[in-house]
């Protein structure tokens, strides 16, 4: 009887272990190493084009460039941030014509992100609770 008692308590304990991680939050940080400032050959003002995050299909905003990888802590600063899951996102960056430029699919499991498939370059650095991503061609 103790030994029941025992393996339904140990098992009620592992339960509830795995549920714990399963729903982890993580701070995503998003920037682009693609300069914004493009040069017009027709004109003396130079183009500014706009890389946008998509995650979703869901606009979330303007990626920020920066000239090198940034890491978590006061590195992300400036970036674009969301809070994500423990689940599968689509993500995109498009430019000001609508075209995709970069795009990937970031599975968070519960020792942080992996990366797969898609277009252009997607890059993901950090640890179990914090990801900076970047999107580029």
């Amino acid at each position: 009887m103790k030994k029941i008692a025992l393996l339904a308590l140990c098992s009620a304990f592992v339960l509830t272990l795995s549920q714990c991680k399963k729903n982890s939050e993580y701070e995503a940080f998003f920037w682009t190493g693609v300069d914004t400032l493009l040069s017009n050959p027709n004109d003396t003002m130079p183009v500014v084009e706009f890389l946008t995050l998509y995650v979703n299909g869901e606009e979330i905003g303007e990626l920020p460039y920066r000239s090198s990888q940034p890491e978590c802590g006061e590195e992300t600063a400036g970036l674009l941030y969301k809070q994500l899951e423990s689940e599968k996102y689509e993500v995109e960056a498009r430019d000001n014509s609508n075209n995709v430029i970069a795009s990937s699919t970031i599975n968070y499991k519960r020792k942080g992100a992996s990366v797969s498939g898609g277009t252009g370059a997607v890059g993901v650095l950090g640890n179990e609770t914090c990801e900076v991503i970047e999107l580029s061609k």
